[in-house]
């Protein structure tokens, strides 16, 4: 009579509950009765066995696969300003060989695998994601037998990608001028308020700020704030003490 049992194919043995579940394999044994083996009596020597009696089906448990490691802890995600990666982080499991991870979008039942062999790190980036989307991620720690820990699971919100904005911030006047920020071209998201400083050189007075190159001529204090809702050009305007131009120069930025 044959039986068909469930085997640890690295083993050979029945497998423990800590056996990954993807090393399992059905086997077919010969489901025989007891034997007993030969003594020195016997022609052929001692401790001999029927023929078929490798063919029985094993008595004992998996004895590679005895412990399960931690779950990893403080599993915690950061989004770029993009919106174009996540990188998840989590603490070390002193047991663990190596970690998994997996992913899934909201709603569906099968998670996909992301690292194709366990990462050695902490850390994992996912570069493909999509804005407005929420995805569930699990890390799971694996052991150097191949045992895998509980997996513990983060659920990622991805917002709208920001809408960004330049600001460029000039001077007319000496080369530079002396302002806050420094004269050059920044990007902010939109609606951001950025604080503008300007402060006069030797020689030269700040007069005004140019906004897209309209004189603000009710504001010629030297700090103003400006609210990002479009592409900005702001220019601090100086003037020589002495009201002599430059020869040549003037226009710096």
């Amino acid at each position: 009579m044959h039986a068909t049992l469930k085997v640890c194919s690295q083993s050979g043995l029945l497998p423990s509950e800590y056996c990954p579940e993807h090393l399992l394999e059905e086997k077919v044994f010969l489901n025989r009765p007891e034997y007993l083996t030969t003594t020195k009596a016997w022609p052929g020597g001692a401790n001999r066995k029927p023929a078929d009696a490798e063919q029985m089906p094993p008595t004992e448990v998996c004895d590679i696969h005895t412990s399960r490691p931690n779950p990893p802890g403080n599993l915690s995600y950061k989004i770029n300003d993009e919106m174009t990666a996540v990188t998840l982080n989590w603490d070390a499991v002193k047991e663990a060989a190596g970690y998994l991870v997996f992913k899934k979008k909201a709603g569906e039942e099968a998670f996909t695998l992301l690292t194709e062999t366990p990462l050695t790190g902490r850390s994992y980036t996912d570069k493909k994601i999509m804005e407005k989307e929420k995805y569930v991620y699990q890390v799971v720690a694996v052991s150097a037998s191949g045992v895998y820990a509980e997996a513990v699971s983060i659920t990622v919100e991805v917002p709208e990608k920001p809408v960004i904005y330049s600001l460029t911030v000039a001077a007319e006047g000496p080369d530079g001028g002396n302002i806050e920020p420094a004269a050059g071209s920044y990007s902010f998201k939109a609606g951001t308020q950025v604080h503008l400083k300007a402060k006069d050189v030797p020689g030269w007075n700040f007069i005004h700020w140019l906004i897209e190159g309209e004189t603000q001529t009710t504001d010629t204090r030297k700090n103003i704030n400006v609210t990002l809702s479009s592409n900005l050009k702001v220019t601090a305007v100086y003037e020589k003490v002495n009201g002599e131009e430059e020869n040549g120069e003037g226009n710096g930025s």
